[in-house]
């Protein structure tokens, strides 16, 4: 369960490119609604615990869309040596719209 965390912050941690910096933004949105869920007064309990594990629910979901979008983008056989490390800023952005309007409000109903 860490290491995926670890990935996404080994992610943020490179040479900031355009596609790390994407990359980041919505690492960053993340948390920050993690924590925003965290400090509200009008949070419970089970929905204060939920948020505390959005970070690496967040990691997951991403390596899961990193790997699918490859893998559907066929240039797992026209390359010898796949880059599978570069995770795309389209990617991310699935991620955490699928996160931000499905996922996270289901946990609150």
């Amino acid at each position: 369960m860490r290491s995926s965390e670890n990935i996404v912050e080994s992610l943020c941690d490179w040479n900031p490119d355009q596609e790390i910096l994407v990359r980041c933004y919505y690492w960053q949105r993340i948390m920050r609604i993690g924590r925003a869920i965290i400090d509200s007064p009008a949070a419970v309990p089970a929905l204060r615990s939920h948020a505390q594990k959005i970070r690496g629910f967040f990691a997951r979901l991403l390596l899961v869309y990193h790997i699918t979008e490859w893998r559907n983008s066929m240039r797992w056989m026209c390359e010898k040596e796949p880059d599978l490390n570069l995770v795309s800023g389209e990617t991310a952005a699935r991620a955490f719209e699928l996160m931000k309007r499905f996922l996270i409000p289901r946990q609150s109903a």
